[in-house]
């Protein structure tokens, strides 16, 4: 019977699959009726030589593949092709039952068995669609994502001084020039693809739009803001374990100048987390040139170095929550735990002993630069010991 149809009706079944497909689908009425007319009967033909038990030859055995293939470049959703091939599965079911009534074989339990086989021929199909369209679309994603980081490496390159490469960056990435921009840096010695892809899944389920690349020992990205950016940092909780900083700019030409800036927060930065300069001034100043940081930290600090270790690590203990705290005795005495009496005393040791008076805002920045040269100088020395 799928010969018989084969060899009559082709043409016909064809008709009414494109028919039906382009009254269903729009998509596909953009694409050249004659190439669809020759896709499809191509596919319907693979089946029916299935069905028939036929010998498929080899320039038609991957008909189905093909299609998927070209419909990925075409750009058609995956749902639509798998549509079409589902119309080719009722369109055969239909003309094999009214061909079995026309014989008589309609109650047959070898017709009705022989039913199923349909729908396996066109699972077959289906399959290699599948298999198809997937090879194709993750070759086209690449394609586009080459081009996307191209586009983005110009923008951070040329794009302060050519407006043009602006104007390019916001066509290829689909970012407004006039738009306001996170900019972000990560450290990352080695590339971690897992924790970058469940913060992207998060940004594209709330249509957040955003580009990352990974440079050598960075992660590299610009996100479009349209809400605050405390609230954009909620969906990169994951980045949290790693050294990275944030910076806001707006127009995309700032960008390039937002990253840089970013970039000083990781340098500046002795402890993991996600910060942004705004709370970083002193640490990313210390570590602007670690000679002269190096330096600060041993005239302000050495003197507290040479302590006895149980006072060296108790008045470390309290600087170190000084300069993150608002500067009062009850707000160190919560970071640290300790009494507020014995804050005081602490706090009354780090100025005996450093010669800087706590309450005049010149010492107090110089107090806040050293501890962050000093915190830059341990973990220098910490990850050499790796």
């Amino acid at each position: 019977m799928a010969q018989s149809l084969l060899e009559t009706k082709l043409d016909q079944l064809t008709d009414m699959s494109m028919a039906r497909l382009r009254e269903d689908e729009t998509g596909y009425q953009s694409i050249n009726l004659a190439d669809l007319r020759q896709q499809m009967q191509r596919t319907l033909t693979l089946t029916l030589m299935r069905l028939s038990g036929m010998s498929v030859p080899p320039s038609l055995s991957s008909a189905a593949y093909e299609t998927g293939q070209l419909r990925a470049y075409q750009n058609l959703e995956l749902s639509s092709v798998l549509h079409s091939f589902r119309i080719d599965l009722r369109i055969l079911w239909e003309a094999i039952v009214q061909e079995g009534k026309a014989l008589g074989l309609d109650t047959s339990p070898q017709f009705l068995e022989g039913l199923v086989e349909v729908w396996e021929a066109v699972e077959a199909n289906i399959a290699d669609v599948i298999e198809g369209y997937r090879r194709a679309a993750d070759r086209v994603s690449r394609r586009l994502e080459e081009i996307r980081s191209a586009a983005f490496e110009r923008l951070l390159l040329d794009g302060e001084r050519d407006g043009s490469v602006v104007a390019e960056a916001a066509r290829t990435l689909d970012f407004p020039i006039e738009g306001s921009y996170l900019c972000l840096v990560g450290a990352f010695p080695t590339p971690n693809p897992d924790i970058l892809n469940r913060s992207l899944a998060r940004l594209n389920q709330r249509k957040i739009s955003s580009h990352f690349s990974w440079a050598a020992g960075e992660l590299v990205g610009v996100i479009l803001l349209d809400t605050s950016a405390d609230e954009t940092l909620r969906h990169l909780d994951d980045l949290q374990r790693f050294t990275c900083g944030i910076f806001d700019v707006h127009g995309l030409k700032a960008v390039p100048k937002g990253l840089r800036l970013a970039r000083a927060v990781i340098r500046g930065s002795s402890q993991p987390g996600i910060r942004h300069l705004r709370q970083s001034w002193t640490g990313a100043f210390a570590s602007v040139d670690s000679e002269l940081s190096d330096s600060l930290a041993a005239d302000i600090l050495a003197p507290l170095e040479s302590l006895p270790p149980t006072e060296r690590d108790a008045c470390f203990e309290t600087l170190a929550a000084y300069v993150v705290s608002d500067g009062t005795i009850t707000d160190i005495s919560k970071i640290t735990y300790r009494h507020r009496n014995t804050i005081r005393k602490r706090l009354q040791q780090l100025e005996s002993v450093t010669g800087l008076n706590l309450a005049r805002p010149a010492d107090v920045t110089t107090m806040s630069l050293a501890y962050d040269a000093y915190a830059l100088r341990e973990k220098r020395r910490a990850d050499r010991g790796r």
